[in-house]
């Protein structure tokens, strides 16, 4: 994160540091042109600084390493991953050939998401599956917490319940792997597959690593939730996220609605917007 902060231009810099604590900081919305936005957990508050195209590149440059292979790969992505787990989504104009988007040009806009650890925000999820393990999934709106829980609740299964949890990390999100190396701590007993589509990768996990939990992070296709399925059959306990502000919203969604009707999970989370979570059961009928 530090590399990152350092590559932005010294007037945001400055600026940001009377806006806002930088542990308060969840998002930086560059925009060309624009007045650049700081987003808090509590407000949004834009800023006199208005982004220069150079200086867009120069943000994108630290964080893909200087990289070609990388720029060209997270390019056509939409997105990259710097060191230290924080997201940059990024738009422009889009190069489109017979295989869909090649990469984006001219870049117009960054948005610099912060990941951030919060040991121990899993301790209630942690008791129940202590007690009784079983798959969990976790909802709630974007940006209210789900991410982080479900990495704190990663790291804690592993180390503390001692069980091997695989990863499928296909946003560089959870474990933000930088050659070959989790930035941030997922625990011990961790393996983690990064950049790959999700059905493709939890099949991998399940097929090679003889894991007793699998996680991934947002859960959005009819395929993501057939690979859940087959590994429910197979007897490994699933970890994952999905967009939802509630049960009721969860139910009215196709994808989610055929998912909690094949009784995957077990135990839902409910992020509430603030950091908190309710833990409840889910019973087939939920579907």
């Amino acid at each position: 994160m530090k590399e990152l902060m350092e590559s932005l231009p010294p007037r945001l810099r400055q600026e940001l540091r009377f806006a806002a604590r930088e542990e308060e900081l969840q998002e930086i919305h560059m925009r060309l042109g624009r007045r650049t936005e700081a987003v808090t957990g509590r407000s949004s508050i834009l800023l006199e600084h208005r982004a220069r195209r150079e200086e867009l590149e120069a943000v994108l440059d630290t964080a893909m390493d200087r990289s070609y292979y990388a720029s060209q790969r997270f390019l056509r992505e939409g997105f990259c991953t710097a060191r230290g787990g924080c997201r940059i989504g990024i738009t422009g104009n889009v190069v489109q050939d017979e295989a869909g988007i090649k990469t984006i040009r001219d870049i117009s806009g960054l948005n610099i998401r912060f990941a951030r650890a919060f040991p121990g925000i899993a301790g209630q999820a942690l008791g129940v599956l202590r007690e009784e393990p079983a798959s969990m999934l976790i909802i709630g709106r974007p940006g209210c917490g789900k991410t982080t829980l479900l990495r704190d609740l990663i790291r804690r299964i592993s180390d503390e319940l001692c069980q091997r949890v695989a990863v499928a990390d296909t946003r560089y999100e959870l474990g933000a792997v930088h050659e070959g190396r989790p930035m941030l701590d997922l625990g011990q007993r961790t393996d983690v597959l990064s950049g790959g589509k999700k059905a493709e990768s939890i099949a991998m996990l399940l097929r090679c690593m003889n894991p007793q939990w699998i996680a991934v992070d947002e859960i959005t296709a009819e395929e993501d939730v057939r690979a859940l399925e087959n590994c429910h059959g197979c007897g490994v306990h699933l970890l994952a996220t999905a967009h939802a502000w509630d049960r009721f919203d969860l139910q009215r969604r196709p994808v989610y609605r055929a998912m909690l009707h094949s009784g995957i999970f077990r135990y839902l989370a409910e992020m509430d917007g603030t950091g908190s979570y309710k833990m409840t059961e889910l019973e087939v009928e939920d579907g």
